[in-house]
């Protein structure tokens, strides 16, 4: 059987024959599809604006199930050990069954949530607008740790090798994702720091539980500007004045760094030795990650208006033109 893409529209998802691009099937929605769709165990799910979230039958389109939340649902569904999980507008966050569409759990993370959420070894990580990182335990929803930034957050946390890895303030951050915040530890804290800056003799205050690192660019070199992609042996992102950059992902040292002419457009992916991303200029890029070198780089007729996704040897990309482009 050929692959198949499933790409969004404005009032409709449908499915693409990935050789030749012929529609397989059409479902119509009752709004604009903004999210990437996720696709796990024969189904597809799709948050909408309409406050539905929705499971589709990957082979024919139908409807499974509707899921209906107080509020539009924004940016892309994640799915992970059967459990789909999926932000709305007012800050709820919800955890469905991924067969039966059976609510399991939700969170109010007081505002609205930035992009979609992380899961990562029973942990869902979600960044709220207000500079706030709630990690919930992935099965009940229960609470292991608040990271509070105390800047506005415009990209997503990401999880891997046991970290959260977050943009603040244009720095990258990184914070143990095993360590757990303790009943009363955050406004003991509080107090604890007050005291300290009134220049009470007292030890320092700690620092947040789990905080591990911080990596800042030198001045005229821009801030970080895009969530990173993380693997066991880099992390990868762009700044603001094109800079790339791979980080070690345990020490926070820049392993390797270039400079392209526009900046980087939305977190890059990584598939095998290389490293794929888009910039503001409409240019595509793939760069081995293991030292930093351009494999090759070419011009799209429109900058990208989505994540960059990889199936069976081809790289989508979607573009602001609305053209859905198939490098091979």
């Amino acid at each position: 059987m050929n692959e198949v893409v499933y790409i969004g529209g404005d009032f409709n998802i449908i499915a693409l024959d990935a050789e030749d691009g012929e529609t397989l099937w059409e479902t119509q929605t009752n709004g604009p599809v903004h999210g990437t769709p996720a696709v796990a165990g024969g189904k597809l799910y799709l948050p909408l604006q309409d406050k539905r979230l929705l499971a589709l039958d990957l082979d024919s389109g139908a409807i499974g199930w509707e899921f209906a939340s107080n509020s539009p649902f924004i940016g892309s569904a994640v799915v992970d050990g059967g459990i789909v999980y999926a932000a709305a507008q007012d800050g709820q966050v919800y955890a469905v069954d991924a067969e039966s569409g059976r609510e399991i759990w939700n969170v109010d993370v007081g505002s609205s949530v930035v992009q979609l959420p992380s899961v990562h070894r029973g942990k869902v990580v979600v960044g709220s607008s207000d500079g706030n990182i709630f990690v919930q335990n992935a099965r009940t929803g229960d609470k292991r740790l608040r990271i509070r930034t105390g800047s506005l957050l415009v990209q997503r946390p990401v999880i891997g090798n046991d970290r959260i890895y977050l943009l603040s303030g244009g720095d990258l951050l990184a914070f143990d994702a095993n360590a757990r915040e303790l009943p009363g530890e955050y406004p003991l804290n509080l107090v604890w720091a007050q005291l300290w800056i009134w220049q009470v003799p007292m030890p320092s205050p700690p620092a947040q539980p789990g905080f591990e690192w911080r990596v800042s660019l030198l001045r005229g070199m821009g801030d970080f500007l895009v969530a990173p992609a993380v693997t066991p042996e880099g992390l990868y992102l762009g700044s603001d004045l094109g800079g790339i950059y791979a980080i070690d992902p345990i020490q926070g040292d820049i392993l390797w760094q270039f400079q392209t002419p526009a900046a980087m457009l939305m977190q890059p992916i990584v598939i095998g030795e290389n490293l794929y991303f888009g910039t503001t200029d409409g240019a595509l890029y793939a760069v081995d990650r293991s030292s930093g070198q351009v494999e090759w780089s070419i011009m799209l007729d429109a900058p990208l208006s989505g994540p960059l996704s990889f199936a069976s040897g081809n790289l989508y990309a979607h573009t602001t033109d609305g053209k859905l482009n198939i490098i091979r």
